[in-house]
């Protein structure tokens, strides 16, 4: 499990979670192996959880980590309150080849910089929270 920077993780308007909760990443397996399957990557996440004992906790899946928490919930419902998918879909992608307008709208859109796609996905239009977006680019980079 990775600390995360609070000050990144808290300069999302909608994550504010440090003052509530303990807030931890699972990353990969370190060890040099490598995990060959969504199944085995959830059984990975499960045991972690165990060995620290964690009873129940919210699950946050972005991405291809959007996959193996849907497993690990599968697997494991005891231990999940809450399960939380960004970016994500469902494993066969059954409904996946059309998007939104919207997402048709920012994905297809021109950048300047690539990361300006991530202000138009994670942050609202106004000023004020374009803004909170570029701060925390420019600290994501920073590191």
């Amino acid at each position: 499990m990775a600390n995360r920077d609070q000050r990144g993780l808290n300069s999302f308007p909608c994550c504010r979670l440090g003052a509530r909760a303990q807030i931890g990443a699972l990353e990969p397996s370190s060890s040099g192996e490598v995990l060959a399957s969504i199944e085995e990557m959830a059984q990975h996440a499960a045991a972690f959880t165990e060995a620290l004992s964690i009873k129940k906790l919210d699950a946050l899946g972005f991405s291809m980590g959007g996959f193996i928490a849907q497993q690990f919930t599968i697997d494991r419902p005891d231990l999940v309150r809450k399960l939380i998918l960004v970016g994500t879909g469902p494993r066969s992608g059954e409904g996946m080849a059309s998007l939104t307008p919207e997402a048709q709208e920012i994905f297809g859109a021109q950048y300047d910089a690539p990361d300006e796609l991530w202000l138009r996905v994670f942050f609202t239009p106004p000023k004020q929270s374009q803004a909170a977006g570029r701060k925390y680019l420019e600290r994501l980079y920073s590191v």
